[in-house]
């Protein structure tokens, strides 16, 4: 056996069975064989055969190339280059690091045994356990506590299968990277984002810069931030929101929304809209929209709050809060709310609509009713009561109206499409028959008192009821319906692809995520 010793950067002693003296140009070097070893920064190295050269400190070393260190992993190759100087291995063909469950696959792996950072390069198969990670390019640093994944990094669990170009792991926090375009699938759903960060103990992720879900259930969310939390099943999206429901048939926009699973709650903040696109749509913008799901029952519960504005067909509403329930079709407008149709206006303090066949059918105004109808230009026959009860033709609209308790009413009388007359009423109770927006029959119902006027002769007292009001300029039109922005989708960038598992056993996460 022969002991040779580096005395360079750091001092190694060389074990061999034979040993003799090699050319190496202007100088002389050493060639061992038989069992060839030598230790290194607490790692012990072993060949068959090495070439060493005393005046650059370096070593190449070839057959049964192993690399074992003190805590038990182990590292395996045709070909080894050692520099002394820069204390720097680089095992060449077929390498294999096994340390624990983790086995590492590459045609050559690199190793600084001084700030003990590693690297690999030509495409490595990573598996830990039930979990497979490829890539073109790997390097760890211990120094930072990270792992890094470059060139078309894959990896796969039983639950998912990542595909990106850079992937980043901190082994303190536990947290993945990402840093670049980055594709998840799942037997159910799709994610795609451009940067992030998912930390794994807390099962929390912030996506930014561009967030896209996609689910099997016809599902679609995207928005330019998001931050999810699974373990609480809690999520926040911000900037552009958009979710499309095609089961339930809903598109939504915001600026922010959030949600909670368990309570089956979930809000559009910041000029939210909602539009259902079945063939008779309903359009919903407020400042802000709350789903919230019945715990006992599968209904929902739609609010919306501040600036509320509903449109559907030829139908207008506006309000400051508004309230569906799914379970009885029914919609609740509170805080000055306001009903339009092409050519009436009906209001009270409080507005209940019923729905029939998803339409605006009926429903009832209260306290302090009022509807105001507009013959022309310069007449509007008016409606108001305690409360009332209308109805709306399958146009949508008036058709009828039931006044309960204190009604009054001044309506106009035309002949030949012109207005020659105006009758003034008051009575306790009242209906109203409408055809093509305009007042058809009447009844009256206790008590009623009232007085037919030419039209050129209507009293100044009696030319408007004290309830009345045509504010028309704060109907809402189309536009103001049109949302705010376009979706902002990221589509697929990477095809996909079944597996790279050697066997169909996955089942765990990250390798490095184990740690």
């Amino acid at each position: 056996m022969f002991l040779i010793g580096f005395t360079g950067a750091q001092s190694i002693n060389l074990k061999a069975k034979r040993m003799k003296s090699l050319d190496l140009g202007d100088h002389k070097g050493q060639l061992l064989t038989g069992d060839v070893s030598f230790e290194q920064s607490g790692s012990r190295v072993y060949c068959d055969r090495a070439e060493y050269d005393p005046q650059n400190e370096t070593l190449k070393g070839a057959g049964n190339v192993r690399i074992v260190n003190t805590e038990g992993a182990t590292v395996t190759g045709m070909i080894l280059h050692y520099d002394n100087r820069r204390q720097q291995a680089r095992v060449e063909g077929n390498v294999i690091l096994k340390e624990g469950t983790l086995t590492l696959k590459a045609p050559w792996l690199e190793y600084n045994t001084q700030s003990k950072i590693g690297w690999y390069g030509g495409g490595g198969f990573i598996q830990d356990k039930e979990t497979y990670l490829k890539s073109r390019r790997g390097r760890y640093d211990p120094n930072r506590k990270k792992l890094f994944f470059r060139g078309t990094v894959i990896l796969e669990t039983d639950d998912y299968l990542i595909q990106t170009d850079t992937l980043i792991y901190e082994t303190d926090t536990k947290t993945a990277l990402f840093s670049d375009y980055t594709q998840i699938n799942t037997v159910d759903e799709q994610i795609i984002l451009n940067e992030g960060y998912y930390k794994t103990e807390q099962k929390q992720g912030y996506f930014t810069n561009g967030f896209t879900y996609v689910a099997k259930n016809k599902r679609i969310l995207c928005a330019d931030t998001a931050f999810l939390d699974k373990e609480n099943e809690t999520g926040i999206a911000r900037g552009r929101v958009w979710l499309y429901d095609s089961n339930e048939n809903w598109m939504l926009y915001g600026l922010k929304g959030a949600y909670r699973k368990n309570l089956g709650y979930a809000e559009m903040f910041g000029d939210a809209l909602a539009v259902n696109t079945q063939d008779d749509s309903l359009w919903l913008r407020a400042d802000s929209i709350i789903t919230e799901k019945s715990t006992t029952e599968d209904f929902n519960t739609t609010r919306g709050i501040g600036h509320v504005k509903m449109m559907q067909g030829i139908t207008r509403t506006t309000a400051h809060r508004l309230t569906h329930y799914e379970r009885d079709s029914t919609i609740t407008l509170r805080g000055n709310p306001v009903i339009w149709d092409s050519a009436s206006r009906m209001s009270g303090d409080s507005i209940d609509i019923f729905l029939k066949n998803n339409k605006i059918r009926y429903g009832s105004l209260y306290p302090n009713a009022l509807i105001v109808n507009q013959e022309n230009a310069d007449y509007f026959s008016q409606i108001q009561g305690d409360s009332v009860y209308y109805a709306l033709d399958t146009q949508q609209k008036i058709e009828l109206a039931w006044v309960y308790r204190n009604g009054k009413s001044l309506y106009y009388i035309s002949e030949n499409n012109e207005v020659n007359a105006a009758f003034w009423v008051s009575c306790t109770n009242m209906k109203f028959g409408f055809l093509n927006n305009k007042i058809d029959r009447v009844h009256f119902y206790n008590k009623p008192r009232g007085t037919l006027y030419p039209i050129d002769q209507v009293p100044d007292d009696r030319k408007q009821l004290d309830r009345f009001i045509w504010d028309i300029q704060n109907k809402p039109t189309r536009t103001s319906f049109k949302p705010a922005f376009k979706p902002q989708l990221l589509s697929a960038k990477y095809r996909k692809i079944s597996s790279i598992k050697p066997e169909p056993t996955p089942k765990s996460f990250f390798w490095f995520l184990k740690k």
